[in-house]
């Protein structure tokens, strides 16, 4: 399945829409029965986490790495296939406005569009991982170096919420 992602607004999929602002009730209309942690919502298999607001509305929606049934779109671009510098240049672009490196680049939030994207490390990790393997005498191997890489040139999460989302919560 495929489903695009519309900061402020929501995700669209198959001519049907989940809106910020719908019900629990609505969103298992749409979607059918979650699994459920404390007061989040599951799909996908917990690649889709769905929070509500105090009113009962939706108010933020996040994307764990969605693997090969579940792809995404936010700006025409797959968050999770592009390179985290592209992901960061769109993402700054379409927010026309104040960006925020949460965390040395391991999280950065878009406030005026409300989206913030996550990763476990940034390329310096896998330079930093290769330099200790080899001062303990065990080297990673190429292969085991590109996955690092690679693990840290992409995002592993996307969530996006309702306006100012992510200003209540830093």
């Amino acid at each position: 399945m495929k489903m695009t992602l519309k900061p402020l607004k929501g995700v669209i999929w198959d001519n049907q829409m989940l809106a910020f602002g719908d019900t629990r009730e609505t969103v298992e209309q749409l979607l059918g029965k979650a699994q459920v942690w404390g007061t989040s919502l599951y799909y996908f298999q917990n690649a889709m986490r769905l929070d509500f607001d105090e009113d009962g509305g939706l108010e933020f929606i996040e994307f764990l790495s969605p693997g090969k049934d579940l792809s995404l779109e936010i700006y025409g671009i797959d968050p999770f296939t592009a390179k985290a510098n592209d992901v960061i240049a769109l993402l700054a672009k379409k927010n026309d406005g104040r960006v925020t490196d949460c965390d040395n680049g391991y999280c950065i939030t878009f406030g005026e569009i409300s989206v913030g994207v996550y990763r476990d490390s940034i390329p310096e990790d896998a330079a930093d991982l290769a330099a200790e393997a080899e001062a303990e005498g065990t080297p990673l191997t190429d292969e085991e170096y590109e996955a690092e890489l690679s693990k840290a040139n992409h995002w592993e999460t996307i969530g996006f919420g309702v306006k100012g989302y992510y200003e209540r919560r830093l």
